[in-house]
């Protein structure tokens, strides 16, 4: 993440699983990214309720989230659909 710490400007590709022209679905967000730590408490909490760690980290075999854990939040400047 320190490249993102150098350059807060990022772009963001969501999508879901092609299954079939019918099924293409997609967002591209652009805008300035922050990245969250453990200092920053009450926004860190507030991100990890939203993130639902616990969802990915049962499947990558973790019990808590390491102490170096960081969130990123991106405050979007363009999107497309």
């Amino acid at each position: 993440m320190e490249n993102v710490r150098l350059n807060p400007l990022v772009s963001v590709g969501i999508f879901a699983p092609y299954t079939g022209w019918l099924s293409l679905k997609g967002v591209q967000i652009t805008g300035e990214a922050t990245i969250i730590t453990r200092e920053d408490a009450e926004e860190f909490s507030d991100g990890l309720s939203i993130y639902q760690w616990q969802k990915s980290a049962k499947e990558i075999g973790l019990k808590e989230l390491p102490e170096t854990f960081r969130l990123m939040k991106l405050s979007p400047t363009q999107s497309s659909f």
